[in-house]
């Protein structure tokens, strides 16, 4: 009788080199298959393989480019500003109120 030893290699093609996510998305290679998620404080455009949009001022960042209008990008965190404070996704002028006194 003759004994057969197979070795079954399955080899994993890594999917996300191909960015098949949409912008802002984060790939997520598996085993023969592949995972699009938004990251911390974003939100899908109906999926995350259409793409992810910005749903908070600070989120992580490596420069002011990745930051919303009005606000800079400071120790990996976009944040508002002097002057501006931050109104669902976007940075807004504070409103100073004075009062003259005649």
């Amino acid at each position: 009788m003759v004994k057969y030893n197979f070795v079954h290699l399955l080899l994993d093609i890594d999917e996300c080199k191909l960015s098949p996510c949409g912008p802002g998305a984060v790939c997520i290679n598996l085993q023969g298959s592949y995972r699009c998620e938004c990251p911390t404080k974003f939100l899908p455009r109906g999926s995350p393989e259409i793409g992810c949009e910005r749903a908070a001022v600070d989120v992580s960042c490596l420069s002011d480019l990745d930051c919303t209008q009005h606000a800079i990008c400071s120790e990996g965190v976009c944040r508002c500003k002097s002057g501006y404070q931050a109104k669902d996704i976007n940075c807004i002028g504070k409103l100073f109120r004075f009062h003259l006194n005649f």
